[in-house]
């Protein structure tokens, strides 16, 4: 008998619609995203063609945003290094980060790593908790657990040690992927990069209100020692327990992080991802796009990756000829069997053809157009194992 998951095919792609501004954030569950523009946030539910949900003013600009799983609250990052969690009845918490306790050093720093990401935030998939990544002057990098209806401090990581070394981190390097389990988990994965390195890999738990850290403690197992490539790429979390990680070399590698001397089990590597067991290159791109190694371009693996149930979606980048040379797209989603490594099939992403980049997010798919952002959705088909 046919595995269900295999013969219920790979789901689709869904046009949600049209907005006026950018995506700044989606929710672990990719339905509710929200878009800013003119200083105003705005969520919009995409199970109802992009209706409003709810929308605030944050106090300046900001780097991060975070949406919460029910689409009813977000929280802002600020320039200062300060949390703003507001919600739909109109409330507002505020929490000040510790970068920003003294405006002199803060300054300072800030001039000084004007290229790195000095913080981020994100919601559990539970929606209880939210996990604030900080940076302090002059002192390491900490990880903080906050109420995520109050911004109530309730436990922490003071120091995380470095992907590669027992060195301590002291920013987030050049941006922060992050990834959730599946509700009701509490699991959040995070990476780091600096240049060809992987600064930090770490999967962060909440259990019993405490926050369980593993990968990235001083002493112990990095998650990052058996990835063969240099950098994160895209990573997952899956319900079986499993971290999977995309790295610069196309290596696609499922790790137990809560036992990563269980070892890591390798998914796939590279081209031969995209090709079938003869080797031949799979009927991947349509629309004239191509297959890989058909027209002298190249196709490649790329993040994000996103888990639904065993259905493991990465996306497909194409290199493309422009009238100012050669560049990349995203172009669609390969997906495979977790559980048993098996090819699926591949979806084209609507808007490929265009040089505007596509971008996907928990399953979220826009691409801005001047003042407008398309809106798309992956939605994987339902039955057992989805």
């Amino acid at each position: 008998m046919r595995d269900p998951l295999v013969a219920a095919g790979v789901g689709g792609i869904v046009d949600v619609g049209h907005v006026v501004g950018r995506v700044a954030g989606v929710d672990p569950g990719g339905r509710y995203v929200a878009v800013a523009r003119g200083g105003v946030v705005t969520v919009h539910d995409a199970d109802a063609a992009l209706g409003p949900v709810m929308s605030c003013v944050p106090t300046g600009p900001f780097h991060q945003l975070a949406v919460h799983p029910d689409g009813k609250s977000i929280a802002v990052l600020g320039e200062d290094m300060t949390v703003e969690l507001w919600r739909s009845d109109g409330t507002v918490h505020r929490l000040r980060g510790g970068a920003g306790r003294d405006d002199g050093a803060g300054q300072g720093r800030s001039s000084n790593f004007a290229w790195v990401q000095r913080g981020w935030l994100q919601f559990t998939a539970d929606g209880s908790y939210l996990l604030f990544g900080e940076t302090v002057f002059e002192g390491p990098a900490r990880l903080n657990l906050l109420d995520a209806a109050t911004l109530a401090h309730i436990d922490g990581v003071s120091a995380l040690r470095s992907a590669t070394d027992e060195v301590l981190i002291e920013d987030w390097g050049e941006g922060v992927e992050v990834g959730c389990a599946a509700a009701p988990s509490t699991a959040v994965a995070f990476a780091a990069c600096h240049g060809d390195d992987t600064l930090v890999l770490a999967v962060a738990e909440v259990v019993e209100d405490r926050l369980r850290l593993y990968g990235a403690v001083p002493g112990r197992t990095s998650l990052a020692d058996d990835i063969p490539g240099e950098r994160v790429m895209g990573l997952a979390l899956a319900a079986s327990g499993e971290l999977v990680v995309l790295d610069s070399d196309e290596f696609l590698s499922a790790i137990r992080w809560r036992d990563p001397a269980a070892g890591t089990r390798r998914l796939g590597a590279g081209d031969r991802l995209l090709r079938d067991d003869g080797g031949e290159p799979r009927p991947l791109l349509a629309a004239g796009l191509g297959t890989p190694g058909t027209d002298g371009l190249a196709v490649g693996l790329n993040g994000p990756v996103c888990i639904r149930g065993r259905l493991l979606a990465v996306a497909v980048e194409q290199e493309r000829r422009t009238a100012s040379g050669l560049g990349w797209q995203t172009a669609g989603l390969v997906f495979w069997d977790l559980q048993t490594g098996e090819w699926l099939g591949f979806l084209d992403l609507p808007g490929a053809e265009h040089h505007e980049p596509i971008f996907i997010t928990n399953g979220i798919v826009h691409q801005d157009f001047e003042e407008r952002t398309r809106i798309l959705r992956w939605l994987p088909p339902h039955g057992p194992g989805v």
